[in-house]
């Protein structure tokens, strides 16, 4: 079998989890480089915290964060993306680790569109318990 690429995965999980109870957006992290007024290479840190997730959105009606970490085959989660996670969650987001495995991208992508509504879902039944 063929194991997923974590960006492509990424490319291809925003295109198939769209739909009209979510808005997500790829978060691109780290610095790119840029010439200062010296012709002088500086990198300039693009913004996102360390730690963010891949994809960031958010749940429509109720308005919830909608954080997704992409994994390719064999790569782990970092304290700092565990961390983010947990934060998520504790504010009151959805959080969701779709990992790549050695499987092809289109199954992929489609477990993980399952584990996306499977944890919206949770967290509604977990407001509903709430009230």
């Amino acid at each position: 079998m063929k194991s997923t690429k974590e960006i492509p995965f990424t490319h291809a999980l925003i295109l198939a989890i769209g739909n009209k109870s979510t808005r997500q957006w790829r978060q691109n992290c780290g610095s790119v480089p840029v010439l200062d007024e010296n012709s002088d290479i500086r990198y300039f840190n693009t913004g996102i915290p360390k730690g963010a997730a891949d994809i960031s959105g958010i749940v429509a009606p109720e308005g919830w964060r909608l954080e997704i970490e992409c994994k390719a085959l064999g790569r782990k989660r970092t304290a700092e993306q565990a961390a983010w996670g947990a934060m998520i969650v504790r504010m009151g987001g959805v959080y969701v680790l779709c990992d790549a495995r050695d499987e092809p991208q289109d199954v992929a992508v489609a477990r993980c569109v399952l584990e996306v509504g499977e944890a919206i879902a949770a967290r509604r039944a977990k407001r509903s318990e709430l009230c």
